[in-house]
């Protein structure tokens, strides 16, 4: 299994969940391609690095806010690969609605 973390590494929180996340799947043996929501591409033409790191991807994770998943969405789109967002942004409608985050 190789699992895709999208991070907002604007967001100490996001950062401090993708470490705690990476710790968890490294003792899991599995595997991971962590990238930064900046490398995420606003418009339509895919990010070379996300598509680079998308191959091959079981999940992604998305770490951030509504915006940090739309992108994700849009370069992983073609992959069928689910996703899974964890809100650390304002909003929050596409992602989990609970402030103790995925329990």
């Amino acid at each position: 299994m190789r699992i895709l973390i999208v991070r907002n590494n604007s967001n100490s929180k996001a950062v401090d969940a993708s470490l705690l996340l990476v710790t968890y799947l490294v003792t899991q043996g599995i595997d991971y391609v962590l990238a930064d929501s900046s490398d995420l591409a606003e418009e339509d033409a895919p990010c070379e690095a996300v598509a680079a790191s998308s191959a091959g991807v079981d999940m992604a994770v998305v770490l951030g806010g509504d915006g940090t998943i739309l992108r994700t969405v849009r370069q992983m789109g073609a992959t069928g690969a689910p996703i899974l967002g964890i809100n650390f942004g304002r909003l929050g409608f596409l992602a989990n609605s609970s402030d103790d985050g995925v329990v």
